[in-house]
Parts: C-alpha cells; structure tokens; sequence
C-alpha cells in the first residue's frame, strides 16, 4: 500500500514562510517609513517656496506684502491692482503634506532675527507639539 501525499503545505512550512516575511519587514518597515516622512517634508518644503514666491509676485503687483495667504488666492480686498491667483491653479491655500495649515506673519513673528519682511510656516511632522527649531520655513 502506497501513502499518498496530500498536496499543499504543512503548517510549519507555512509558519517558516510567515517567519521569514515578518523578519523582512521588521528590516525594512521602518526604512520605508522613514522614506515617507522625508517625502512629505521635501513636498512641503516645496510647497513653501512656490508660496514664497507667490508672496513675492503679489507684493511686486499690489504694493505690499498680502495681509493672509488668501489674498494670493482671491482678491479679498477688490484691489484693482491684484491680477492673481498667484498661486497656479489654486482655489484655495493648500495645506502642508500633514494636511495642517500654513503660518504667515507679516511681520515676522518666530524668527525675527532670520526674516524681516515675511515668514511662511509649517509646524511638520510632530504638529504644533513642534519646536520653533523643528518648523519648516521660507521667508524674506
């Protein structure tokens, strides 16, 4: 009498399979985390710097600096000298990558001693639990 063998896999073929998965991502889970998270301040960081320079085609146009960055998206005042939106595209101010708002103070109000005109902020990652050392920024 032959023994015929089921086809499949035993459970511990499957359970050493489900080791080694568990042993790859454990390597390289937090990698890819990191990976997004440098992402997300690289766009947000971008997106900093195309508000920068929104602020900065509006000031030339206007006369001065917008007293909020909905000023660059609507022409909140009816100034006949406004000719955005200046920034392309938008409705609205985006958000930063953590779908947080952006800061804007004119004057600047957190790093007085880098900025003299205006400051554009984003708290990041950790939120507003953020440190000042920790906000990205772009100002003038």
């Amino acid at each position: 009498m032959t023994m015929r063998r089921s086809a499949g896999f035993s459970l511990m073929e499957m359970m050493v399979v489900l080791f080694i998965i568990g042993i790859i991502l454990a390597m390289t889970g937090p990698k890819i985390m990191k990976m997004m998270s440098k992402g997300k301040e690289t766009s947000s960081q971008q997106l900093l710097t195309a508000v920068k320079s929104a602020v900065l085609e509006y000031q030339m146009e206007v006369g001065g600096y917008p007293k909020t960055l909905q000023h660059l998206v609507q022409n909140v005042d009816n100034n006949p000298k406004w000719k955005g939106p200046y920034l392309e595209g938008k409705t609205e101010v985006p958000a930063d990558a953590w779908g947080a708002a952006l800061m804007f103070n004119v004057p600047p109000k957190v790093f007085t001693k880098e900025y003299r005109y205006f400051e554009i902020l984003s708290y990041g990652e950790k939120g507003e639990a953020a440190e000042p050392t920790e906000y990205l920024r772009q100002g003038s």
